[in-house]
């Protein structure tokens, strides 16, 4: 009802501030997990700190590590794996390698050697 509400009085409705809040947690995520060199939750949690966003570790009564929750410049949390599956503890590394190679790949692109010279595309 209230998203019907929001269409016809053309405002923000909540889902598409939840999609960009997720949004923006991902590609600072993505800027962090870029420049750090492996994975460690306290150096993530600083970094993401220092631009804004909070982590809160989600531990079971055993003190077992079992996610974590970020919370948005806007103050809304969720749950590591709302943000996508790539993010959560389980699939986080790898998804770090990937970035990383991405990142390589596009910052040096496929090299083609000419007679005069070099040229990048």
């Amino acid at each position: 009802a209230a998203n019907g509400i929001a269409r016809e009085r053309n405002l923000v409705q909540s889902k598409d501030i939840g999609k960009a809040n997720r949004e923006e947690i991902r590609q600072a995520m993505d800027g962090v997990l870029t420049r750090m060199q492996g994975f460690d939750l306290t150096k993530f949690q600083k970094e993401l700190g220092k631009l804004g966003f909070k982590i809160r570790e989600a531990r079971a009564s055993t003190g077992k590590l079992n996610g974590y929750y970020v919370t948005a410049r806007s103050g809304t949390e969720y749950k590591a794996s709302e943000i996508g599956k790539g993010y959560t503890l389980a699939h986080i590394e790898k998804t770090q390698k990937n970035l990383k190679y991405n990142s390589i790949s596009r910052n040096y692109g496929n090299t083609i050697k000419s007679k005069d010279g070099e040229l990048h595309i």
